[in-house]
């Protein structure tokens, strides 16, 4: 009997456990409810064809969207700031204590490095005793407390001899990395900050005049590695940025006072190192965690390229490999290009770091072509080039891209007409030479870009293809020119300038007139104003510098060519003044 009751008086409790569990669940579905009636009022009806939040969690996610953060306290942030400047007051107050004492021989040496030893670790135990109620106020006691430390070991080295060069780093060291310690325990980044900035400063607080290249590459790497690992598990990005301007600001100094050739194999290796590791923090940590890239990580992406190869080129300069630099930056290049692959292959999304990729690529084979090819084969690798590029780039839609190879181009074209105008420098057969084909090929390239622009060009993009069709017929002017410069140049002729200005002045005639025929044709108003304004600068050329260095005969032989032709094009004028009035009109355009 007494084992019925007990076995009914756990069920009674057992019971009464369900009924209470089904009552909270039911107030949480009621709760539930209202708080869903109120989002569904509150929000407009959308259409049927619409996604809609329809799930508890989203509505309140949306909710805590709209709620605007408090701002915080300006009286807060006084304080915060006078607990920052109390601590740098109270350091710079040991300093001058301590250059006092000096003067005035109260305190020895080690008495003064002890006293600032001291205040480093009282600040320190200060900050951690006040942590947990002060926070912020704890950040600046430890912040402070290190670097009364940093001061104090360096002072004792420094100025007094104290101790030696080895023990000097070596507390210097595990002074910054307790610093980095209790950055990421108190989840304080200014503490980390400033152990990045001290554990940088170490190699100049302690160098020699004959400083070991890898002991302190070795020190930097390690530095490195464990700066980037922390910005990875804090997220703290500015890590990354600080780390990579203090290495280049101690390569800057490397390169410029300590570097020779004997160096060069830990040069290079903590280039590279340090190059794949911001590599992998930015382009490979970014995919891993399906993160697109900042500005700033672009411009870290583009700037580790460009100062590894101009590190690692400055310091290769007076070996074998000098002359094949060139090679190097493709070698570079094509890295990119293999990143750029990988990254559109695994994570397209990331649109900013495929062009930074793809983009700095581009720059490095650009910058290869001068270091390794000379003047004539330059021109028309660039040509050629930037041509590649405009055409893959209507391929991948990328207006980007095609930015680039339009600069590309116009770095091309600028090489091509200097090499192009000298001339004078050889002896090269009329026609018949390298800068005849070189100019004929630029004008090609620059008409089948206009061609790229003109059919599958944007809208906005199709103004380009008009300026480069006028590019052609620019460049076209000036290539005939200076093939007729050129022809004088190798001849000899009695009466010094008078035929190669005459021909000169024919040629440009003869120019204008198949502009303005071609507009007529094509009932084009801009190539016939083209042909009538190069007409206008052959009549100012004919009355102000042919007719005083002109001989009779030529001058004879010029007015009247000029007098027919303006005679033909008037003419021409009155015959088709229908079709133009037409056209301008916009009857036939």
């Amino acid at each position: 009997m007494e084992n019925e009751i007990k076995a009914l008086q756990e069920q009674v409790t057992e019971l009464t456990k369900t009924v209470k569990d089904l009552g909270s669940r039911l107030e949480f579905l009621e709760t539930r409810k209202k708080a869903t009636s109120v989002l569904d009022t509150q929000t407009e009806p959308q259409p049927l064809a619409k996604k809609t939040i329809n799930t508890y969690k989203e509505k309140r996610k949306e909710i805590r969207t709209k709620v605007k953060r408090p701002k915080a306290n300006l009286e807060l942030r006084l304080g915060q700031l006078l607990n920052r400047l109390g601590v740098v007051a109270l350091i710079v107050g040991l300093a001058i204590f301590l250059k006092y004492s000096f003067d005035n021989q109260w305190i020895g040496p080690t008495g003064r490095i002890i006293l600032g030893m001291l205040l480093g670790v009282g600040l320190w135990a200060g900050g951690e005793y006040t942590k947990k109620k002060y926070p912020r106020y704890a950040q600046g006691l430890l912040g402070g407390g290190s670097l009364a430390m940093f001061f104090s070991i360096y002072a004792g080295y420094s100025f007094y001899n104290l101790y030696s060069q080895v023990a000097t780093f070596i507390v210097l060291v595990v002074i910054m990395a307790l610093t980095v310690v209790m950055a990421i325990r108190y989840d304080a980044m200014a503490i980390g900050i400033l152990g990045i900035i001290g554990g940088y400063a170490t190699p100049f607080m302690v160098g020699s005049n004959n400083p070991n290249p890898w002991i302190l590459f070795t020190y930097l790497t390690i530095l490195t590695v464990g700066v980037l690992g922390v910005s990875s598990y804090r997220k703290w990005i500015v890590f990354n940025y600080l780390s990579f301007f203090f290495n280049q600001i101690i390569m800057l100094f490397w390169m410029i006072g300590e570097f020779n050739l004997k160096h060069l194999t830990p040069t290079l290796l903590f280039l590279v190192i340090t190059f794949v590791l911001y590599v992998g923090i930015t382009t490979a940590y970014n995919i891993r965690h399906r993160k697109l890239s900042t500005t700033a990580e672009t411009i870290l992406m583009g700037l580790n390229a460009f100062l590894l190869f101009a590190w690692s080129t400055a310091a290769l300069d007076g070996t074998i490999i000098e002359d094949y630099m060139g090679f190097y930056a493709i070698f570079l290049a094509c890295c990119y290009v293999y990143l750029g692959r990988t990254v559109y292959a695994v994570y397209r999304e990331d649109k900013n770091q495929l062009f930074v990729l793809f983009g700095t690529a581009l720059v490095l084979i650009t910058i290869a072509m001068p270091l390794q090819l000379k003047e004539q084969y330059l021109a028309i690798a660039w040509l050629t080039e930037a041509l590649s590029v405009i055409f893959i780039s209507f391929k991948l839609s990328s207006k980007k891209l095609r930015v680039g190879g339009l600069i590309i181009l116009a770095i091309a074209l600028i090489s091509v007409w200097e090499f192009v105008d000298s001339w004078w420098m050889t002896q090269e057969m009329f026609l018949l030479n390298y800068r005849t084909l070189i100019g004929l090929y630029a004008i090609v390239v620059t008409g089948l870009t206009a061609w790229l622009y003109a059919k599958n060009g944007r809208e906005d993009e199709k103004s380009l293809a008009y300026i480069l069709h006028g590019l052609v017929l620019v460049e076209f002017f000036i290539f005939l020119t200076m093939q007729n410069s050129h022809f004088f140049s190798t001849k000899d002729f009695e009466f010094l300038l008078s035929p190669e200005q005459l021909s000169l002045s024919g040629i440009w005639m003869l120019y204008a007139i198949v502009l303005f025929a071609l507009g007529l044709k094509k009932y084009n108003r801009y190539l016939r104003f083209g042909g009538l304004g190069l007409i206008g600068i052959v009549i100012i050329k004919a009355f102000f510098i042919d007719l005083a260095d002109l001989a009779t005969v030529y001058k004879i032989i010029l007015f009247i060519i000029l007098g027919l032709c303006l005679l033909g094009v008037s003419f021409i004028y009155q015959k088709k003044k229908d079709v133009i009035i037409g056209q301008d009109s916009g009857e036939e355009m």
